[in-house]
């Protein structure tokens, strides 16, 4: 299990073109070229999960798929910090039956593009992600506070700018009806 730590920042297309080039010319290294991602979220028809602040995804990323579990760690108006189970599954669709076999729902669902850098190193390393999705671009930060606060320095990202709003409220408040249920 482990910790995460993260702020989104929405940009436009020319921020995020700013900060691709800055992450080159400071040395990050891309991880992950841009790519698509399918997550569906579950919950029970009561919605516990989300009641309790957590998270069950399935993030599918062309043939590899992922089964996420966030369990909301500590409150705070600057960073979104969460514990983290995470395990790759080999098919997508047969976690999904277990997890409707089991009484859950497939409740909301999004897409987005996403290239991932890491920049720093040690204590300082930060996982930039570069987020381009229905209801806007945004930039990613993850690492420990420190790190992310020296990353957004050196990519020229203001910390006033930094939001705790995940995917899930940034699409249910910008296009209602996103939300699915099977």
């Amino acid at each position: 299990m482990g910790i995460e730590t993260e702020v989104k920042i929405e940009v436009d297309d020319r921020e995020l073109e700013a900060v691709r080039a800055k992450l080159h010319s400071l040395g990050g290294r891309r991880t992950l070229a841009r790519v698509e991602e399918k997550n569906e979220l579950f919950d029970f028809p009561d919605r516990r999960l989300g009641k309790q602040e957590r998270v069950l995804r399935v993030r599918r990323r062309g043939a590899l798929s992922r089964v996420t579990f966030k369990i909301k760690e500590a409150e705070d108006v600057t960073f979104r910090t969460r514990k983290e189970l995470e395990t790759d599954v080999s098919d997508a669709r047969e976690i999904r039956s277990i997890f409707l076999e089991l009484g859950l729902q497939a409740w909301f669902r999004y897409e987005k593009s996403r290239e991932i850098w890491e920049l720093g190193r040690d204590a300082l390393k930060v996982k930039v992600s570069l987020d381009e999705t229905a209801v806007g671009r945004f930039i990613e930060l993850e690492g420990d506070e420190q790190a992310i606060r020296k990353a957004a320095e050196d990519l020229d990202l203001d910390p006033r700018r930094f939001s705790t709003t995940t995917y899930i409220e940034l699409f249910q408040e910008r296009s209602p009806g996103t939300s699915a249920s099977s």
